[in-house]
């Protein structure tokens, strides 16, 4: 199989028109039999891999990417599994801090078109993208020998297919409001299905974020007899005068001084604590201790694309891949920080499926002015309908462009005319896209 038809049959599994199991139905149950009956045909390579597993609504892809350098750092050959992508579905499995070769991808592809097909027709055995994508991922690890993966749920956590492995440490980051058909409508509810990555024994690392998510996290660790260590009690990241993080972890007496995250944002700090912490537990737990240069190493080294990725000057332009309300409003706080005396221009789109209500009454309240745009994701709203959704009393002035390019070339121009930021938000597919654009730019410059 080559490159090419191995991304054919993968995008030949994308099927929107399917609707998503509901919060508190049985569906899923069948979904996640299916994940390890598949798994049992490929030798179930998830039992031999050694991981750190990561769920939560907001931060888990820089958690895991802060995890993952970390660990290189200390000499460990890694292995990192995320989603979505943003321009190039390789950026997904990763290993040794590099995208998985094409001609690895193309042949466990081959490997399991064959077992894929014959369910194409059936839907309770028909497996998904991002299930054969995680068999992929899981196969690829095994066959190159990878020393410690780090691997980020999809969506949820009880019945995500990631969530058939056995971790060295369970990672649980801040809790919010999305994903409400299948997870549920309140923090607890979704806190719930996050906790469902918890194993009998394992210790779980975790910033929740919100009370009731904490005492949700709290109860299942209990019933589960797991250990759990929480941000601000068990590991404390403190600010230093000069600008630099230092994270102390109670229960070993260790501290990190001079850590110097690249990603901006006082949320990042945080991501960057609990990666430190999750990193140091899978080491006590085969017999190692953090080496404060490798981590100071790893995190000043982390990459994590579309996360208040600066992509200009003259206007200052950031992009950011925001899609909930406590993302939405950590990047604005960022922004504020950032640049605290200039308007910000924004602009929005996202999926049907997130908190729509929530983040309109963010930008109205934030944002000087308004691009209201689209990916070119099937479940995407339209400009029309965020504008539907967002008209009422006291709106600052918003208008429409789509593609998500142009509005990248209109949300700039008016933050020009104004002196101010421009932001585009939303949606990882439309921060996708403009990389992609950015990129071609570039090369055309060339």
């Amino acid at each position: 199989m080559t490159y090419e038809e191995a991304l054919a049959f993968f995008y030949s599994l994308v099927n929107y028109e399917r609707k998503p199991p509901v919060a508190g139905t049985m569906r899923r149950e069948v979904t996640l039999e299916r994940v390890r009956e598949l798994a049992a045909k490929i030798g179930n390579p998830e039992r031999t891999l050694t991981c750190i597993h990561v769920a939560g609504t907001k931060g888990k892809g820089s958690t895991c990417a802060f995890s993952e350098s970390i660990l290189r750092a200390h000499g460990l050959k890694t292995g990192l599994y995320t989603s979505p992508h943003l321009v190039d579905i390789r950026e997904r499995i990763q290993i040794g801090g590099k995208l998985i070769d094409k001609r690895l991808f193309s042949r466990i592809t081959g490997r399991l078109a064959p077992l894929i097909e014959p369910r194409r027709e059936d839907p309770d055995r028909r497996a998904t993208y991002f299930e054969t994508l995680t068999h992929l991922a899981f196969l690829a690890f095994g066959e190159t020998k990878v020393e410690v993966a780090v691997v980020e749920v999809g969506m949820g956590g009880r019945l995500d297919a990631t969530n058939i492995v056995t971790p060295k440490v369970s990672v649980i980051t801040p809790i919010g409001i999305d994903h409400v058909q299948q997870l549920g409508d309140t923090i607890p509810k979704i806190a719930w299905e996050k906790a469902g990555i918890i194993k009998p024994g394992i210790t779980v690392v975790a910033n929740p974020g919100p009370p009731e998510a904490v005492e949700v996290m709290k109860r299942v660790a209990k019933e589960r007899s797991a250990p759990i260590l929480l941000l601000g009690v068990d590991f404390v990241p403190r600010d230093a005068k000069n600008g630099s993080l230092s994270v102390e972890l109670k229960w070993n007496g260790q501290k990190i001084t001079g850590l110097r995250p690249p990603l901006v944002g006082r949320h990042q700090r945080q991501n960057a604590a609990t990666a430190i912490a999750a990193v140091a537990v899978f080491l006590e737990s085969i017999g190692r201790k953090l080496d404060p240069e490798a981590v100071r190493k790893g995190v000043s080294t982390t990459r994590w694309e579309g996360r208040i990725q600066k992509a200009g000057d003259d206007p200052p332009t950031y992009l950011d891949g925001a899609h909930n309300v406590q993302s939405l409003t950590a990047l604005i706080a960022t922004m504020r920080e950032l640049h605290p005396k200039k308007p910000l221009v924004i602009a929005f789109g996202c999926a049907a499926d997130k908190d729509v209500a929530g983040m309109l009454s963010v930008l109205r309240k934030e944002a000087a002015e308004i691009v209201f745009t689209r990916s070119t994701l099937p479940r995407a709203l339209t400009p029309e309908e965020l504008v539907e959704a967002f008209k009422g009393t006291d709106n600052p002035p918003y208008s429409t462009a789509s593609p998500s390019v142009a509005a990248y070339n209109e949300v700039r121009e008016k933050a020009s005319a104004r002196s101010g930021v421009a932001v585009i938000t939303g949606s990882l597919y439309i921060v996708g896209e403009i990389l992609e654009f950015l990129a071609k730019r570039r090369r055309q410059k060339k």
